[in-house]
């Protein structure tokens, strides 16, 4: 539940900061993006606990960490000319892997008390999530920070004049703006706007790479679905 938080609260966190920060979102707009995520949970979830009685919770286990984690690698092949559909679409499959994994869990955790260790077993199994959760959101920040430092670092080198793409690239904003500016702080205008180009992308492809990791752990996860006992669904440890 912890590693599952961590990888989930990941996400979660840098796809709004991906769209208000990079993309110039709105509050509102990066809101309607990810509300897929939370129509898929109210769907998903209730489905996943009629399932319980039928199926495995292994397997529903398995399944949530697999939608997860191709919801999570498909945030990964995003890019700042992405349609909101880009980012709708995998929040919506998140939102139904993250209800099969916490039902599923919750079920299996709780499956194995007695009446009276319930109440101290869910507050162990809540604090997991949101110690996992806290630990998400701090990497996430962390890494998009380091993240953009250095793959600008390793980007701006390649901005100089003897390369011929930032020659070219360069030349047309500075013809664009002479007319507005003129020529001298055309140039000087020129050269600040693509140092913020290769600055936004930085921070881009940084949050890129969270999502990618994080896909990477939850695939990791899958085989850990099966190495917890089988536990027959109690009526109430589901309804705790």
């Amino acid at each position: 539940m912890m590693v599952f938080s961590i990888a989930m609260y990941s996400a979660i966190t840098g796809v709004p900061l991906f769209l208000q920060t990079l993309m110039g979102y709105t509050s509102l707009l990066s809101g309607y993006a990810t509300a897929p995520r939370g129509i898929a949970a109210m769907i998903a979830m209730p489905l996943a606990g009629y399932l319980m009685s039928r199926v495995d919770a292994r397997w529903i286990l398995f399944f949530g960490l697999a939608v997860s984690g191709l919801g999570t690698f498909q945030l990964g092949n995003v890019n700042l000319a992405a349609g909101m559909n880009s980012v709708a679409w995998p929040c919506f499959v998140q939102g139904v892997g993250m209800s099969s994994v916490f039902v599923s869990l919750m079920a299996m955790g709780m499956g194995t008390l007695r009446n009276e260790q319930m109440a101290n077993g869910s507050g162990i199994f809540n604090l997991m999530r949101n110690l996992g959760g806290s630990v998400g959101i701090a990497l996430t920040n962390t890494f998009v920070s380091r993240g953009t430092q250095w793959h600008y670092s390793n980007s701006i080198p390649h901005v100089t004049v003897y390369d011929p793409v930032y020659r070219q690239q360069r030349q047309m904003l500075q013809s664009g703006l002479t007319p507005l500016t003129g020529a001298p702080r055309a140039a000087h205008q020129a050269q600040g706007l693509l140092q913020g180009i290769v600055l936004q992308q930085s921070a881009a492809i940084s949050y890129i790479d969270i999502f990618r990791w994080t896909a990477l752990m939850l695939a990791l996860l899958l085989p850990c679905a099966f190495l917890l006992k089988k536990v027959t669904t109690r009526a109430g440890a589901a309804a705790h």
